[in-house]
């Protein structure tokens, strides 16, 4: 029996060393888990073996099940917060997007993005322009700006936020210096974010979660029924279910976590989703869509849109009889689109950390 015990020992420590080996990714391009390409394999060389040391060390059998384990022991049981060029932990569980190349939260949230003056004259002439030619064409119109997670919820971050103005604050100024229609709902979700129980965002994605959306929707529905005061529109009745997750979230893989909890609300209408008043119809062009609801006596609608939008979509279908959605931000030659489809308004929508180029000649 003992002996048998040690042939047992024996041969999985075996396995164990030679698992680097057996599982060797010889072939792999891609890691997924890390989302970056894989060293690739040198040229031989009789002088040298240090070449090959990234190649196996991004090769080696097991590798990434490692990786995922150190991180997991270190976000779950250490409590460190984990950072790349890509994302950072924070506090609470909670997760933040940082890409210096879309858009650069992490300067933002360390106030180091701020407009020059030519950069707001910039802005506000862009926005005049649109608003003079919306007012040119009949065009009734609204822009809203959805706030960064840290600019919500600034103290889960791994560190404080610098004092003095944010960027948000400068565009802010701009818009009401303007009096164009304008929401910006950042203010009101960190009033609501201390009284509501669930959060407004997800902990472990960029955006905001269906409850945050609501909060935003409503402000843009009182914007839209003050252009539009003779129309009735329809009453929402919030109701929210909870549940939550421990997969979901699109900075998990930019942090190599497999799984981290997330509050997952869906907000209902009473009873009924907020989709069963309208039916989506996809278009034949790339990033666009319709919605109908078949009510004649609403207003028609172009909004154009990032992927914070998505979250608006179900809420804001509701108040039109059609509406076209398009994943890009307005520019000039959207303009032909735009008055051949002659919608009652347009709505110009972009996430704070790309607000700066809402609209564009």
């Amino acid at each position: 029996m003992k002996k048998a015990i040690q042939i047992v020992f024996v041969t999985v420590v075996c396995l164990i060393l030679l698992f680097p080996i057996i599982g060797f990714n010889g072939k792999g391009e891609v890691s997924e888990l890390e989302n970056r390409k894989l060293a690739e394999k040198p040229k031989f060389s009789w002088k040298s073996f240090v070449p090959y040391d990234s190649y196996f060390q991004d090769r080696f059998g097991g590798r990434e099940s490692l990786v995922e384990l150190a991180n997991w022991f270190d976000y779950e049981i250490l409590h460190r917060s984990l950072h790349n060029n890509l994302a950072i932990g924070g506090r609470h569980g909670w997760l933040f997007y940082t890409d210096a190349d879309d858009g650069d939260n992490l300067a933002d949230f360390n106030k180091k993005n701020l407009l020059n003056n030519d950069q707001l004259e910039q802005l506000e002439s862009n926005i005049q322009s649109v608003v003079e030619w919306c007012n040119a064409n009949n065009l009734k119109y609204l822009f809203l700006i959805c706030p960064n997670k840290h600019s919500v919820y600034p103290e889960n971050y791994p560190y404080s936020r610098p004092a003095g103005k944010t960027r948000l604050f400068q565009i802010d100024s701009v818009f009401r210096s303007l009096g164009v229609v304008y929401v910006n709902p950042c203010d009101t979700l960190i009033c609501l974010k201390n009284r509501e129980k669930l959060p407004l965002y997800y902990e472990t994605d960029t955006h905001w979660n269906p409850v945050g959306a609501y909060y935003a929707a409503q402000m843009i529905k009182a914007a839209i029924e003050k252009l539009f005061p003779d129309i009735e529109f329809p009453e929402w009745n919030k109701n929210v279910e909870v549940g939550y997750s421990n997969t979901e979230g699109d900075i998990m893989p930019l942090l190599n976590l497999k799984k981290a909890k997330s509050t997952r609300p869906i907000v209902k209408d009473g009873a009924n989703l907020f989709t069963d008043y309208y039916e989506r119809v996809e278009s034949d062009v790339e990033g666009r869509f319709q919605t109908h609801t078949g009510n004649k006596k609403l207003p028609t609608a172009i909004v154009f849109r990032d992927s914070f939008g998505s979250a608006l979509v179900p809420y804001l279908s509701t108040l039109f009889a059609n509406a076209d959605y398009n994943w890009k931000q307005f520019r000039d030659d959207d303009k032909e689109y735009v008055l051949q489809s002659k919608p009652d308004i347009v709505i110009f929508e972009a996430v704070e950390r790309y607000s700066w180029s809402i609209v564009a000649e």
